[in-house]
């Protein structure tokens, strides 16, 4: 949260690989999602009740929204807002674009 101060030697504890953690997910779940979609809808792949299994159980818990929310609120806190902003767009703009390419893929498939 803004204005909390963190614990002492936080940062210099902190791995640098957990900076940006939420990034190898995030751009394949959607992905995975505009494609598994499109394959149910239009070629019968999944039944009604496993595509919201898949697609809103498993997809949605990969896509870990927590660790965006969490690492964006931590960019937030250290008063890095021009990076916390950056996130936020990123992460929707290239998420949004590969549910796109997931659902181009997807109909190539039947053609």
């Amino acid at each position: 949260m803004p204005g909390m101060p963190s614990p002492p030697g936080y940062n210099e504890r902190r791995p640098p690989s957990s900076r940006g953690a939420s990034w190898s997910p995030t751009p394949s779940a959607p992905f995975a999602v505009g494609l598994l979609y499109t394959l149910a809808e239009e070629h019968n792949l999944l039944t009604g009740e496993l595509r919201i299994a898949v697609l809103v159980g498993f997809l949605g818990a990969f896509t870990t929204f927590s660790t965006f929310a969490f690492d964006t609120s931590q960019l937030i806190r250290d008063d890095r807002y021009i990076w916390a902003a950056s996130n936020m767009v990123l992460n929707n703009a290239i998420g949004l674009s590969l549910v796109f390419v997931g659902i181009w893929i997807g109909r190539l498939q039947g053609s």
